[in-house]
């Protein structure tokens, strides 16, 4: 919600009153002052109470099966009070996805907290039954163990049309593979923990995933038939020694049960591809199993390994997150569940980059399971973050932006992008907008060979360009800042260069994305 309109269009940002910024907002929360209204219990909501608190001065909402309490938000909402209004009193979930990509809410609205919507057994309620096995519980917490150790704690919840497992991983940013080998047997293996889960019913691909910054990690299935199930079903096997698993289609299985850090490489499909710039591509690849989801952690890549004119190349490629105001050819492009996004820079001696942006929809390509060393923790003390990017070094500096923004709400991002000409820039709308519409972050273009029109910043990184952009730091003060870098190695050396050397920056303060 910082970023825009909790409800409604994110452009449509108003003038805050004084001492109605997000840290306000933050303090305020931190005041022990009770915004909930309820004071502070956890209750279930029916629709019916949802729709009594209407009003300004009684304004509750649902967002997502969780109801809020946004009265005392509605001074500090970007979008002003009409907008966070058009949800109030309503499940406001459609309304919020609009910008849901680009907005942590749940962080922000943590202390707002009255609730989960539906208690009353209506037809769309979030809902967990109780069984004969398993009888409700407030917490929603069902804890999963064998013999030997406790494992990875689940809860599940459900409405008509979709159940929803939700696993704590406890770590930032895990490694999700997921498998759908039957219609009612689902395979989830998170970091290097196998469970295969025999649904009480039948489910369609593909799934939605999403993970936020405490490592939880949700998987929403769409059910076959829209019903409410007494259970979500039972672990058909849940220990390290995965390999010994058999199912009905252990054929499939046998592929997906290895090792994260194995050589497979993956057959994926071609579905769309895009021009971006004059010498850059956009391109959706899918698996070619339709019922496999990889999730890749922000800032890892994933190797693209192909016969390209009799000689076997590999190379890394970093997947990018689109942008919901990106202007693609027509096509669902915005839907990163079903498989990878890859923006591809093409070099004249790059045999790989030639041959990707060639392809046509149809094409095979080979992909590797998600590599590298980047981990979000490195960014938890700070919050100022400066992303140096040169071309194509862009792609890592894209997720790593947009889980920032998705994930934290204490933390603001400059970007710092240097291109040789306008023409170059990659979705340098895009970036603008983006920028326009949350406030917490902005990006600078930097062009060596700018045409006469060019107003903004010129010429190549340098020392002192450096030094404008980053603050002033003495010893006495903790670093608050954390940089990340990407680009041709020339420049990436560069500025890792004058941050130890010059500007007594050490491994805990900066990143370079050149050994990943």
């Amino acid at each position: 919600m910082a970023s825009g309109s909790a409800t409604g269009n994110p452009r449509n940002k108003v003038a805050l009153k004084p001492g109605h910024s997000l840290m306000d907002w933050i303090r305020l929360g931190n005041s022990g002052k009770d915004l909930t209204g309820v004071g502070g219990a956890f209750t279930n909501v029916t629709k019916a109470e949802l729709a009594e608190h209407k009003s300004m001065e009684d304004a509750w909402l649902c967002i997502r099966g969780v109801v809020y309490n946004v009265t005392h938000y509605m001074d500090f909402h970007p979008g002003g009070c009409d907008e966070l209004m058009r949800g109030v009193g309503t499940d406001a979930t459609n309304l919020f996805n609009q910008v849901h990509a680009w907005v942590n809410y749940e962080s922000i609205l943590k202390k707002c907290v009255v609730g989960r919507l539906g208690s009353s057994g209506e037809d769309d309620a979030f809902t967990i039954p109780s069984s004969p096995n398993k009888p409700a519980s407030s917490s929603l917490r069902i804890t999963a163990v064998n013999n030997k150790a406790k494992l990875t704690q689940m809860d599940w919840f459900q409405q008509l049309a979709f159940i929803t497992l939700v696993f704590y991983s406890k770590t930032p940013n895990p490694q999700v593979q997921i498998l759908l080998s039957e219609p009612d047997v689902l395979q989830c293996k998170i970091n290097q923990e196998v469970q295969i889960l025999q649904l009480e019913g039948k489910v369609r691909w593909p799934c939605y995933a999403s993970m936020n910054l405490n490592g939880k990690v949700q998987i929403k299935l769409i059910k076959k038939k829209p019903a409410l199930w007494k259970d979500y079903g039972q672990i058909v096997n849940k220990n390290s020694e995965y390999n010994s698993c058999t199912s009905s289609s252990s054929s499939t299985n046998s592929s997906f049960l290895t090792d994260l850090d194995d050589s497979n490489y993956w057959p994926t499909e071609v579905i769309k591809i895009a021009k971006v710039t004059h010498d850059t591509c956009l391109i959706k690849l899918k698996y070619n199993n339709n019922n496999v989801y990889n999730y890749i952690p922000p800032g890892n890549h994933i190797f693209v390994k192909q016969s390209v004119k009799g000689d076997e190349v590999i190379r890394p490629y970093t997947p990018v997150p689109i942008f919901p105001v990106t202007t693609l050819p027509p096509g669902d492009w915005k839907n990163t569940d079903e498989g990878v996004n890859l923006l591809v820079k093409t070099y004249p001696l790059g045999h790989m980059s030639s041959w990707l942006c060639s392809r046509r929809p149809g094409s095979t390509v080979f992909i590797s399971n998600p590599k590298g060393t980047f981990r979000t923790s490195v960014l938890n003390n700070a919050t100022e973050i400066y992303l140096f990017a040169a071309g194509s070094g862009l792609t890592p500096m894209l997720s790593v932006l947009v889980w920032v923004l998705q994930s934290t709400s204490d933390k603001v991002v400059k970007l710092l992008f240097f291109n040789k000409t306008k023409k170059d820039i990659i979705w340098e709308r895009e970036l603008e907008d983006l920028a326009s519409e949350n406030s917490r972050f902005t990006v600078e273009h930097i062009l060596s060979e700018p045409n006469p029109e060019w107003t903004g910043k010129r010429g190549h990184v340098t020392l002192d360009l450096i030094q404008t952009f980053l603050p002033c730091y003495t010893v006495d003060i903790p670093r608050t800042n954390f940089i990340c870098i990407c680009g041709p190695r020339p420049f990436t050396l560069l500025i890792e260069k004058w941050l130890k050397e010059d500007l007594g920056y050490t491994g805990d303060n900066y990143y370079s994305f050149l050994g990943q």
